[in-house]
């Protein structure tokens, strides 16, 4: 099958309360899974590990966590 056929776009709304400090945006949104993308285009997702968060006292607000981003713009020569 062709890359296209992997492709399975999802519609999704950030849950803003995981992690209040990304400053997602609000609403309903389309794109990949970034997991099932690497699968058959691992070139274009990395793994980025965002830092922890301290409070004027040194104490950790919000651990630090990893997330997997998705290069969008190396799709859109696959799309056409």
């Amino acid at each position: 099958s062709t890359i296209l056929d992997q492709l399975t776009p999802k519609q999704y709304t950030f849950n803003k309360q995981i992690h209040p400090n990304l400053n997602l945006p609000s609403g309903q949104h389309y794109g990949f899974i970034s997991q099932e993308v690497e699968t058959f285009l691992p070139g274009i997702v990395k793994d980025f590990k965002n830092p922890a968060i301290y409070d004027s006292l040194g104490v950790e607000t919000h651990p630090s966590f990893s997330i997997k981003g998705l290069n969008y713009i190396e799709i859109i020569p696959i799309l056409v």
